[in-house]
């Protein structure tokens, strides 16, 4: 019975057809949720494995198929609401470039320059 269901499974025209042609919508889905799951996971925990494995799959997915462009939205959106980011208005330096700093809610100062 098995030896005919091989036999069975090996002919089926959908098996040929799939098998012959590739299809990268799996493997997208499965580095896209990956991508924003690690993220959302270095954003809770800080972890640089996290974010190392963040970067990793989300590569993986924009290298899959470039529509995943989409996937920046969903991990600016996290990256906000924990951090979310407080502007300030741009001065002008000794050098003569513009700078301005921002801090987020944890007072991390970030400082910003433009050329």
């Amino acid at each position: 019975m098995a030896l005919f269901s091989a036999f069975v499974f090996t002919i089926l025209p959908l098996n040929v057809f799939f098998s012959r042609v590739l299809m990268p919508e799996s493997g997208m889905i499965l580095f896209s949720i990956a991508s924003l799951y690690y993220f959302s996971r270095f954003n809770r925990y800080e972890k640089q494995g996290d974010f190392i494995f963040s970067l990793i799959f989300t590569t993986l997915a924009f290298l899959s198929k470039l529509s995943n462009l989409y996937l920046l939205f969903p991990l600016l959106v996290i990256l906000i609401s924990k951090k979310g980011l407080k502007f300030t208005k741009p001065k002008l330096g000794a050098s003569g470039h513009h700078y301005s700093f921002s801090s987020d809610p944890n007072g991390v100062a970030l400082e910003f320059y433009e050329k």
